[in-house]
């Protein structure tokens, strides 16, 4: 099941458990500590990361461009809003399964401590 976020994630899992269920393939979003665990005890199958310290740092890029008075960095991509062409700094997520949580969080001490809980 494709979840939106991790929160419901995790109520389809105890939603399964309470009913008596198998618990289906969950996928959640936003790589939140319960899920993390979750997906360490072999429960959530996985969820997505977001590169937080590569999106601060093009936040950081952008905001120093404008502080200088210059344009923004070029965006490589863009979204038509309905109204105007909207730029897209896109980062690739990372989709964290109990295969590579270890090596996905290998430079997070307190991620990393999580699967050792």
């Amino acid at each position: 099941m494709l979840s939106p976020n991790d929160g419901i994630a995790r109520a389809i899992i105890t939603s399964c458990k309470g009913a008596g269920q198998d618990i289906p393939v969950v996928d959640g979003l936003d790589a939140e500590t319960e899920s993390i665990k979750s997906i360490w005890a072999g429960e959530q199958y996985s969820t997505v990361h977001k590169p937080t310290k590569d999106l601060v740092a093009k936040t950081v890029e952008i905001i120093a461009a404008f502080q200088k008075g210059e344009e923004a960095p070029a965006a490589e991509e863009s979204e038509n809003n309905g109204v105007i062409d909207v730029p897209i700094y896109a980062l690739d997520p990372i989709v964290v399964t109990e295969a590579n949580a270890e090596e996905i969080f290998a430079e997070d001490p307190d991620r990393l401590a999580l699967l050792e809980g």
